[in-house]
């Protein structure tokens, strides 16, 4: 599975928990960080990476890389940064990518998402013009940002919250800090107290949407197929 995202701390934020359920499983996990965050109010491109490796770290991810394009002027129309993806893609050669859902607040998540989709597809086309294998995934999810959606499916993350906040948490020159306080021109919303408590909340709300602890929200462009029914069918207390 091959995560990408627009800034280092997205995949954690919004999907950490379900990667490191697949790591934990042996599946080979990988995150792809389109930019290195280097138009962020806090911290600096050099302070993200060395966050972004001790996040994949506590996440037990295979591999982590940086495509280096430019923060805050992401262009998923743009054919060479359509290449570049493409060719990540077909490198990795992932069976299934998750990439942020377009309709969100920050143009970057929506030129993302559009991105990832549009090189999905490209990446299997013999003649598209580009390094590497034809190859295209068999499926890419979609997690949330800043707007809601109707999840069609709640991943379970209650084992793996801990580790999820952790993996956060390890972008200390982001988030709310009690112990390193910040000048106050570089206060944002995502280093108040309340953002942090608002993603905590929203994966308490969507496990207890499937009768567990926490759990993280995905969007398919198509229904999931239940193979066995019956195996989905555990005693969960819907009724």
């Amino acid at each position: 599975m091959l995560a990408i995202a627009a800034h280092r701390d997205d995949i954690e934020l919004r999907a950490g928990g379900t990667l490191i359920r697949l790591a934990d499983r042996d599946y080979e996990v990988g995150a792809v960080d389109l930019t290195a965050g280097e138009a962020g109010t806090s911290g600096n491109a050099a302070t993200r990476e060395a966050e972004a490796a001790e996040a994949a770290r506590i996440m037990g991810l295979a591999h982590r890389e940086c495509l280096g394009l430019p923060d805050g002027a992401l262009n998923a129309r743009d054919r060479d940064t359509l290449r570049l993806v493409v060719e990540t893609i077909r490198r990795h050669r992932p069976t299934l990518v998750i990439a942020p859902y377009r309709v969100t607040r920050h143009p970057d998540h929506r030129e993302a998402s559009d991105l990832v989709t549009d090189a999905a597809f490209f990446a299997g086309m013999k003649k598209f013009e580009a390094e590497g294998e034809p190859y295209r995934p068999h499926d890419v999810w979609y997690f949330m940002m800043r707007y809601r959606f109707e999840p069609s499916v709640i991943v379970d993350i209650t084992d793996a919250f801990e580790r999820k906040q952790e993996a956060v948490m390890a972008y200390s020159s982001q988030f709310y800090d009690p112990d390193a306080p910040r000048d106050p021109e570089d206060e944002t919303w995502i280093s108040q107290p309340e953002f942090l408590e608002e993603i905590w909340t929203m994966d308490r709300h969507y496990g207890e949407l499937i009768r567990v602890r926490y759990g993280e929200p995905f969007f398919l462009r198509h229904p999931p197929e239940a193979i066995d029914p019956v195996a989905l069918s555990r005693p969960r207390r819907y009724y």
